[in-house]
């Protein structure tokens, strides 16, 4: 997979290179909280989810990488939608260390436009619980619209491409 690069960042594909990053990343207790049930929870998964990508064409996960210093920051995973909103959704989450520093609102608005212009993804959707702000920020900034909520949760689109 190739690397996307947007001012600050590289995104490229998670591998387990990125284990203790990602791990840190994953076993936060913030992160937890506002990614319900979604996602590895203790190092031992983690390293099981780094493992089982594939390269399948039905989804991308990007490492965030500082271009700066190669660090990882945090991850952006995007793929076929489960739920009749979009073709695609995505999850998105950002170490401590780096949060409130525009990094996931510069991802997110990268890994949109590489998703519609290079694998031909017509629409995107992405959600997250109410009470989490700092999220619907981002998904604001990168340009997308709130929709129609659903219980718990906050629910926003980039349409489909005008063709």
């Amino acid at each position: 997979m190739g690397l996307v690069r947007t001012g600050r960042l590289g995104m490229r594909w998670a591998g387990v290179g990125d284990f203790a990053a990602l791990s840190e990343m994953w076993t936060d207790e913030l992160v937890g909280q506002y990614m319900g049930d979604y996602g590895p929870r203790d190092e031992e998964a983690v390293r099981d989810w780094l493992m089982g990508f594939v390269d399948d064409g039905t989804h991308v996960q990007f490492s965030l990488t500082r271009r700066a210093d190669g660090e990882v920051v945090g991850w952006l995973g995007m793929g076929q939608s489960e739920e009749p909103v979009a073709d695609w959704s995505f999850g998105y989450a950002v170490r401590a260390a780096h949060r409130g520093q525009g990094y996931m609102t510069e991802a997110l608005t990268a890994g949109l436009e590489y998703c519609r212009a290079e694998l031909g993804v017509a629409s995107l959707w992405g959600e997250c619980f109410v009470g989490n702000v700092a999220s619907a920020w981002v998904m604001t900034g990168a340009g997308m619209v709130e929709i129609e909520p659903v219980e718990r949760s906050r629910r926003f689109r980039i349409p489909a491409a005008s063709r």
